[in-house]
């Protein structure tokens, strides 16, 4: 009861009067919404507060920032994994690209959540994607079997992580999110486009390798890992319209289709198996051309025995004869 008197004195309301009741619900109500709103305006500053500092460490020390996100998942017990792994990869026999491909969606999509729960700026979680995100992809293009249909779910999961926390409209046009941010677009980075990318560059590099392990590393390599270096050595032995097919395969990211008959190919030894450019650019003599063989001509090997054609003229000639003969003494 006193402090009832008190409030109603602070309030100047007479307890005496019949309404007073009512007066100090509608005071109380008032109150609260004084409260409410104090409240949400602490709430927004500690926000922007929060923000600003979050962002100004990450444009500070960026490697620090990340470091500390990682070790929310050091602080969990991490189960015991019996196989040995080496950069994420299980060191086996073969390798499970079922497996570690569900492994690695799994790990990117944590990282990538990771980010977005942070008060980053847009463009600060653009960096952390790139520089965070997908390099833990990066180091398995070339080892792992990426399909594109699989590149394209993660672009995909990419793209519905940042809707969900507010960071791309779902109107908003897919082009430029991936356009770099000088050109007005967000700077992040294709997935697709980088592994087939990367992909390309390790067969340029191995394939224009002269070490000979290398060169024989890479001769058994028929489909055991994406880059295939194995059939694109025999490739340089095909024909205009396998290499087209073989072009086909490779833009589109899909696995080569085996070569048929490269047993055969292999048997001709004046063919060399890796096509190597000579390593100076001197004009050569005449005599070194010849000696290479460049222009002795292949023999033609028929497909389907020859038909002897004339063979049976004689006895046609001679049944022609015979006709004419009976025709003549009819008449």
């Amino acid at each position: 009861m006193a402090k009832t008197q008190a409030i109603a004195r602070k309030a100047q309301i007479d307890l005496n009067n019949a309404d007073h009741r009512h007066q100090l619900l509608n005071l109380k109500d008032l109150l609260r919404q004084k409260a409410k709103a104090k409240g949400a305006r602490l709430r927004r500053y500690n926000k922007l507060t929060k923000r600003k500092q979050q962002n100004a460490a990450f444009e500070n020390n960026q490697k620090q920032f990340l470091r500390s996100l990682e070790k929310q998942d050091e602080e969990q017990p991490a189960e015991i994994d019996p196989q040995y792994r080496y950069l994420g990869v299980c060191q086996d026999g073969r390798i499970n690209h079922t497996q570690l491909k569900k492994e690695f969606q799994e790990k990117y999509k944590t990282r990538v959540t990771k980010l977005l729960n942070t008060l980053l700026s847009g463009g600060n979680v653009i960096k952390a994607i790139n520089s965070w995100a997908v390099p833990m992809l990066t180091y398995s293009f070339g080892i792992v079997k990426w399909s594109v249909t699989d590149l394209d779910e993660l672009d995909r999961l990419t793209r519905r992580l940042l809707t969900k926390f507010k960071h791309l409209h779902t109107n908003s046009s897919v082009i430029r999110l991936y356009l770099p941010r000088r050109r007005g677009g967000r700077g992040l980075l294709n997935i697709k486009n980088q592994c087939l990318n990367q992909e390309a560059s390790l067969r340029r590099k191995l394939l224009t390798n002269r070490d000979p392990l290398i060169t024989a590393v890479a001769r058994e390599d028929a489909g055991y890992t994406p880059l295939s270096l194995g059939l694109l050595m025999d490739e340089s032995k095909l024909s205009m319209t396998q290499r087209k097919k073989f072009n086909y395969f490779l833009r589109n990211g899909e696995p080569l289709p085996p070569i048929r008959n490269s047993s055969s190919v292999r048997r001709n030894s004046r063919i060399p198996e890796v096509t190597i450019r000579p390593g100076s650019s001197k004009r050569r003599t005449r005599d070194t051309i010849v000696q290479s063989g460049v222009y002795e001509r292949d023999r033609f090997q028929p497909m389907h025995p020859k038909i002897d054609r004339g063979e049976g003229k004689g006895e046609t000639a001679k049944y022609n004869g015979v006709q004419q003969g009976r025709a003549g003494v009819q008449g």
